[in-house]
């Protein structure tokens, strides 16, 4: 059985920027969540702090193993600071960058 696309309504203020995770595709969550401070925070990824200096990319990497579209996603979040934002990651992909 298909279940639907990973959509929720995010309970994030209108300040904070959201951005998709997509566990399918060809990037991984790290990268994901460097690209989004970078989106928001207006810096080249080249620039920001390497994101081990506020997080274990490995750990960030290994939320999503095993994912396939059809998985109904996971009860669990994970926040953190980085480059002075704070960085939510939701268990359905949701990226909430504050």
């Amino acid at each position: 059985m298909k279940t639907e696309p990973r959509t929720r309504v995010a309970d994030v203020s209108p300040d904070v920027e959201t951005f998709r995770y997509d566990p399918t595709a060809d990037r991984s969550l790290a990268i994901a969540i460097v690209e989004a401070v970078s989106t928001v925070s207006g810096t080249d990824p080249m620039e920001l702090s390497p994101l081990y200096s506020a997080i274990d990319p490995d750990v960030v990497d290994s939320l999503f193993e095993g994912e396939t579209p059809d998985a109904p996603p996971d009860d669990w979040r994970l926040a953190f600071e980085y480059e002075s934002l704070r960085v939510r990651v939701d268990g359905d992909g949701l990226i909430a960058i504050e």
